[in-house]
């Protein structure tokens, strides 16, 4: 229902509702700030017992469980709109062109390492996640599994494919040029309505703080890795004990503390790293149990490195050109394949009359625009014509 329409009718005594602007890249929902002054609520109506358990903070976590179901479905869909942005990206490029200098003739921009290289990084994002968010909730499905560990679950894998779908829409958008820049277009609207799901069911942010937190603290473990070997796998290791060793004696006990300055200076601000780092490590295990494309998950593999570069460069005995080498390897290879990944998806039954996608589309769409122009001015260029 319409917020507006919603809001006409008479509220209960002292709730007041405030409608805020449309945000930037979402037109399905209104937002709205809504305050409660004095309501008066039926025992019904509250989510537990007031009196509740001696720990309130587990009881309230106990009874808001059902967040983390919400915070893993709302990132779900990252994946079909990292697929539409890369059909849409891999569409107009393949129908945008350049002269070629060499043979003076049109020649695709999609032939370029700029513009194809982003696509096939984002192809195989969406790829590998897909296979990480059947692995993911499988295990958040098994009977027995503890709460918290679901919670972990859930930031580990809203952590990994938020800020990752981000910067490839970034990047797709960039490879567009202006038309990227337009909401009709499609990608920088997702890209901004995805961005709301970052906060939405809990700040992937905080969630992380308080994830590599418990990690560090031991309160738990996650499931171990099934290629302990790889360099995803030694990454995480490798922040686990780096950021370990700020876990500081406070100044009352000789357990260790998380609450000291000096794990708030160097811990909190790593948190996102290590827990995408550990999202890393769990979606490659995933991809190699799946019968997704090798070449695909090699891409998805040397852009987790880069991204993380000076770790594998101080850490893991890589050069940056060597870092680089491995990616542009990974990209030639899964180039072939890219056509049929993207026909497979069937995405132009979505999005085929996107004007981003051909001339013909465009030009439709403008005709339907507002014209203003100087009439006497138009007739003497036609004459001119």
């Amino acid at each position: 229902m319409d917020l507006m329409r919603a809001i006409s009718r008479p509220l209960c005594r002292g709730i007041s509702t405030m409608l805020l602007p449309q945000r930037p890249g979402n037109r399905a929902l209104d937002h709205a700030i809504t305050t409660f002054n004095h309501v008066r609520l039926d025992r019904v109506d509250l989510l537990g017992e007031l009196d509740g358990a001696g720990d309130k903070r587990r009881s309230f976590l106990s009874q808001i469980h059902r967040v983390s179901v919400g915070g893993l479905a709302l990132s779900l869909v990252n994946i079909p709109a990292t697929k539409a942005g890369a059909y849409l990206c891999y569409t107009f490029s393949k129908g945008r062109t350049v002269i070629n200098p060499k043979t003076a003739k049109p020649t695709s921009i999609l032939a370029f390492p700029t513009q194809y290289g982003p696509i096939i990084s984002a192809v195989a994002h969406a790829i590998v996640m897909e296979s990480a968010a059947r692995f993911f909730i499988g295990i958040y499905q098994k009977k027995g599994v503890p709460e918290m560990l679901r919670q972990a679950l859930v930031c580990i894998f809203k952590a990994t494919i938020t800020y990752s779908t981000q910067r490839h829409l970034s990047d797709l958008t960039d490879r567009c040029g202006w038309r990227g820049l337009f909401a009709h277009n499609k990608i920088a609207e997702m890209q901004l309505g995805l961005k709301g799901n970052s906060i939405a069911e809990g700040d992937v942010m905080v969630l992380c703080i308080r994830l590599a937190s418990e990690l560090l603290q031991g309160k738990y473990t996650l499931p171990p890795s099934s290629t302990r070997t790889s360099p995803l796998a030694r990454h995480e290791q490798g922040l686990m004990a780096t950021l370990g060793t700020h876990l500081n004696p406070n100044s009352s006990s000789d357990a260790p503390s998380h609450r000291s300055s000096l794990f708030a200076q160097n811990v909190t601000p790593r948190a996102v790293d290590l827990v995408q780092a550990i999202g890393h490590r769990f979606a490659y295990d995933s991809a190699q149990d799946s019968s997704i494309s090798r070449e695909f998950v090699d891409v998805w593999e040397a852009d987790c490195m880069l991204h993380a570069a000076g770790w594998y460069i101080e850490h893991a005995g890589f050069t940056n050109a060597e870092l680089h080498s491995r990616r542009v390897a990974a990209i030639e290879r899964a180039l072939p394949y890219l056509e049929g990944v993207i026909r497979d998806w069937g995405m132009e039954k979505w999005f085929g009359d996107i004007p981003l996608t051909s001339r013909a589309a465009e030009e439709e769409f403008l005709r339907r625009l507002p014209t203003f122009e100087r009439r006497e001015l138009r007739n003497e260029i036609g004459s001119m014509l």
